[in-house]
């Protein structure tokens, strides 16, 4: 995500769950990004879409409860090639195709 242009901080990396200040710009509020399920705190209990973007939760999470829909993008996931030459390079795939595809659902679920 660094290469593709967001700017991404460690602000608690001494912990089994780091957290890390997120922004896509330098004039936004960072965003505070953390391994999190579902049903924890910060996440929604109601009125909300829940995207499933690898095949562990997808198949992990059948029924996600308060959402309005749930949404099937499972992706594979790049870190099969960690420690090999292809590593950047399937990063840097997944990264782009679920951009893609991300926005194309946002503006298909504005379209509605």
């Amino acid at each position: 995500l660094k290469r593709i242009g967001f700017d991404i901080s460690t602000t608690q990396a001494n912990t089994q769950n780091p957290k890390y200040e997120v922004r896509w710009s330098k004039a936004m509020d960072a965003y505070i990004a953390f391994s999190k399920k579902f049903d924890d705190e910060p996440n929604p209990t109601s009125s909300f879409g829940a995207i499933m973007v690898c095949t562990e939760a997808d198949e992990g999470c059948p029924f996600v409860p308060g959402c309005d829909f749930r949404l099937s993008l499972p992706y594979d996931d790049p870190k099969a090639f960690d420690d090999t030459a292809l590593e950047a390079t399937k990063y840097d795939e997944r990264v782009l195709q679920i951009g893609r595809e991300i926005i194309y659902t946002m503006y298909l679920v504005a379209k509605a």
